[in-house]
C-alpha cells in the first residue's frame, strides 16, 4: 500500500464494523490514538474514530512506528 500522499489513504472500515472475520487481514482505519500499552512482545493500541472505539493488538516485531 502506497501512502505517500493523503489522497492515497482510503479508509476500509470504521471501528464499529471490525469483526472477528477480519482477524489476520489488512484493514485501514483513521482516527485518534487514545492509549498505547507495550506489554513485552505485544502492543495494545486503543483507537477511536467518529463511529466508536477499538483495541488493536499488534506484535511488537511488526513495524508500526
Amino acid at each position: 500500500m502506497n501512502l505517500d500522499s493523503i489522497d492515497d489513504w482510503i479508509r476500509t472500515f470504521y471501528t464499529n464494523s471490525i469483526t472477528q472475520e477480519l482477524d489476520g487481514k489488512e484493514v485501514t482505519l483513521f482516527g485518534w490514538v487514545q492509549e498505547v500499552r507495550d506489554l513485552g512482545g505485544i502492543r495494545f493500541i486503543i483507537m477511536q474514530d467518529r463511529e466508536g472505539t477499538i483495541q488493536l493488538t499488534i506484535p511488537k516485531k511488526a513495524d508500526c512506528s
